[in-house]
């Protein structure tokens, strides 16, 4: 800022006393006057801290005099100290409080959660399972076919298949302590929970080892590592509640990162390094320092990437990116981690319709709770969060249309292997549109039980067995038309 007398004191740091403001050669009236008030006399000096100018103060037309004196001028200088120093106080008092705040999530966490202690690492260590399921690289397995207590194992053998353990010297009683600790810090939520991270997690092991992401030159050793990683701890500590909900409850985690947005996936991050930085978890140790920091800020933008709202605002942006991707250029290669972070956040759209069916019922029980928590503070939910209101499938038909079927495209036009994942989420779009009809003949706030009713798939099939009846005839209706002209 260099424009008018205010500009002035910034760049010199001199008090500047113009007993006719207009005449100044520095002045401006659009920075140095108020709209309404003719500026006459002016004195203008800066405010200091340790670190140099952060303020300056703009005093115009004295009471009872035509311009300032001396006097004024050295009153004004002993003003700028206690200006100084306040700000500093306050500023110290702000970091106080967000340290204070920190400190209580942290107690907060200790106290909900148990310590991993040594015989939960030795049983994961020692554990007999199989873990060697056909199609754990498959990108639509069904992980509900794996024994849940299990999962921890696989998590360490699939880090071990891809070979990070060794790349990195991670010991696996080091992993295994990691993957428990992290496992700990998942809430007992409908949908945000320990199974949803593993089958985050799942999917970028899949997209790995069938798109050859390393091989084919997509991501580098640090950043595959980093995104196994991202999808293990992304939603850890998550309480069932949407980044608005919290901003508007003025709750602790709102206080301390609504500033910077993306409540939640900041709070993830920081429960992710606290795991991260416990003695015998720390799974970047070995790393160099210049390679750590790369893989710490690697972990900040695949979990930052997992808040929709970010890639709903960067949607036009990743478009254009996708369409002339370049595999040197750094921008396109961040681009395309966060597109493959969303693809393995979003990854239970490609699986089964009944994993569909049962992710969809996970996701609006969390969310019926949410505006059930809104009703009772006296807000008005959105529809999607009211079980009075929600349509599921038209819900779950404009989420697939406006949000998967964008994101799959995109990534299918970087890596063509990805382009069978669109089929899955069409075939999933038309089941919806004849579910549409079932769900129709019931109130809307039973949506929830049609949609885990066991008959719901054979009313499915009635329905679409109908449209297609409806679409032969009137073609059939078409031609003898066109025949008959």
């Amino acid at each position: 800022m260099n424009v008018g007398i205010v500009g002035h004191v910034v760049s010199t740091g001199k008090l500047v006393n113009a007993k006719n403001a207009r005449e100044h050669p520095e002045f401006d009236s659009h920075i140095d006057s108020y709209p309404g008030i003719e500026c006459k006399s002016l004195l203008c000096f800066p405010i200091r801290d340790q670190s140099g100018i952060i303020g300056v103060v703009c005093l115009t037309n004295k009471v009872n005099d035509p311009y300032f004196d001396a006097m004024d001028e050295e009153m004004a200088l002993a003003f700028s100290v206690y200006c100084g120093v306040c700000i500093v106080h306050s500023v110290v008092y702000q970091k106080m409080q967000e340290a204070h705040i920190r400190n209580s999530l942290a107690n907060e966490l200790v106290m909900y959660h148990m310590k991993v202690d040594d015989t939960e690492v030795d049983n994961l260590l020692q554990c007999t399972g199989f873990h060697k399921h056909p199609h754990i690289a498959n990108l639509h397995f069904n992980i509900r076919a794996l024994p849940l207590r299990e999962l921890p194992c696989y998590v360490v053998k699939m880090f071990s298949d891809l070979g990070y353990d060794k790349k990195y010297n991670i010991k696996r009683e080091k992993l295994a302590r990691f993957v428990l600790h992290v496992k700990k810090g998942y809430r007992d939520v409908p949908y945000h929970n320990w199974l949803h991270a593993f089958s985050v997690f799942q999917w970028a092991y899949a997209a790995l080892i069938n798109y050859k992401l390393v091989t084919h030159g997509y991501l580098n050793d640090l950043q595959a590592f980093m995104y196994l990683i991202a999808g293990l701890i992304h939603d850890m500590d998550h309480r069932g509640t949407t980044n608005k909900f919290q901003i508007q409850g003025h709750t602790s985690l709102a206080a301390l990162y609504s500033s910077e947005g993306s409540v939640m996936e900041r709070h993830h991050l920081a429960q992710a390094m606290c795991v991260l930085n416990a003695q015998g978890c720390d799974l970047l140790a070995g790393l160099p320092r210049v390679e750590y920091d790369r893989a710490i800020l690697l972990l900040r933008d695949y979990v930052l990437a997992t808040d929709l709202s970010n890639y709903f605002n960067n949607l036009g942006e990743y478009e254009l990116i996708s369409r002339d991707y370049q595999k040197g250029n750094r921008l396109h290669r961040h681009v395309l981690q966060a597109l493959l972070m969303n693809a393995a956040d979003l990854s239970d759209q490609l699986k089964d319709w009944n994993t569909i069916k049962r992710t969809a019922a996970a996701v609006l029980t969390e969310f019926f709770k949410q505006g059930d928590l809104e009703k009772v503070r006296g807000e008005t939910s959105l529809s999607i969060m009211d079980r009075e209101k929600c349509f599921i499938p038209t819900l779950e038909k404009e989420f697939l249309v406006s949000c998967c079927v964008p994101l799959f495209e995109m990534l299918a036009r970087i890596i063509p292997k990805a382009q069978p994942c669109l089929k899955v989420i069409e075939a999933h779009i038309e089941k919806w549109d004849a579910a549409s009809y079932v769900f129709a003949e019931v109130p809307v706030s039973a949506g929830l039980s049609v949609l885990l009713s066991p008959e719901l798939d054979n009313l499915i099939e009635q329905s679409m067995k109908e449209r297609e009846r409806k679409r032969l005839t009137e073609r059939t209706e078409t031609e003898d038309e066109a025949k008959e002209t």
